[in-house]
């Protein structure tokens, strides 16, 4: 499992470094603010945790700046927190949304346990009554993006695992379907970049498998050099192809495109396959 653990993130993290609107439509109700849409439930509390510190230090200050989400001192506040540990591995270690069979579909359920948290932190904003209205306003704010970013990560995480149904039954990067987030935006009438803010670090326990990144399953542009590198994997089992004891190939990359056109019909130049060698190199794959 730890094997397969680290393998993923490989991926995750060479997916990541591939990334690369729709208007927002009038009739979806959504809230204002994205400051936290790509903040996990843990650091969605810090966030709050580090906001109550300072509403409590500076109470007659925030009781003339109305909701204090709108303020640069919140968005500092969830940008710092969100830049503090950015690497895939403490995402996937605490996965967010578990998935789970349920006849011929999957279905989602988020981690209860960080939504209570949350809401927990929320009970500890007690303003005094010069900022009574401030404090109430804020909270009920923050739970309206909290919920509403819940409802669309679960919404979307359910259309990925049944659109990528096949790929989660056998973890080959070949059955992934070539799907955009464009296409999700204008499935569920948000914007591109809401969906991308929505799936960032949001993290999927799979069933008998490793955790993934909900992104994985919308690689977009990237799904070429995923096939192509998954290509270059299965050639290097050939011993006639490639020295697995010196870890060197035995052919050229001129002489592997026609075979990797013959073996898995992909049309990749030389100088493409030097370049997937140079990421499975960088990778580790």
């Amino acid at each position: 499992m730890f094997l397969k653990k680290m393998t993923n993130l490989h991926f995750m993290e060479y997916t990541c470094g591939l990334r690369t609107s729709l208007e927002m439509k009038q009739s979806i109700i959504m809230p204002l603010s994205s400051s936290t849409f790509s903040l996990s439930p843990s650091e969605l509390e810090e966030v709050l945790d580090e906001s109550l510190e300072f509403l409590r230090s500076q109470p007659t200050e925030v009781s003339r700046r109305g909701n204090f989400m709108d303020s640069s001192y919140f968005r500092e506040i969830a940008k710092r927190v969100g830049e503090r540990d950015t690497s895939p591995l403490k995402y996937i270690e605490e996965p967010q949304i578990t998935v789970r069979r349920d006849g011929e579909r999957f279905i989602s359920q988020y981690d209860a346990v960080g939504i209570e948290r949350v809401y927990a932190k929320l009970k500890e904003f007690k303003s005094p009554d010069g900022a009574r209205e401030v404090y109430r306003i804020f909270t009920k704010r923050v739970s309206d993006i909290f919920e509403w970013t819940i409802r669309k990560q679960i919404e979307i995480v359910d259309y990925l695992t049944n659109l990528q149904s096949d790929y989660l039954e056998s973890l080959n990067p070949f059955d992934l379907k070539p799907y955009y987030q464009e296409n999700m935006a204008e499935h569920f009438g948000i914007s591109s970049s809401t969906v991308s803010r929505l799936l960032k670090n949001l993290a999927i326990e799979i069933p008998e498998g490793p955790n993934i990144l909900a992104f994985q399953l919308a690689p977009g542009m990237s799904i070429e050099a995923i096939y192509g590198i998954q290509a270059m994997k299965e050639l290097r089992k050939d011993p006639e192809l490639y020295d697995r004891e010196h870890k060197k190939w035995k052919v050229s990359c001129r002489k592997l495109v026609p075979i990797i056109k013959e073996r898995f019909n992909l049309d990749r130049a030389g100088r493409t396959l030097n370049k997937y060698q140079g990421l499975m190199n960088k990778f580790g794959f």
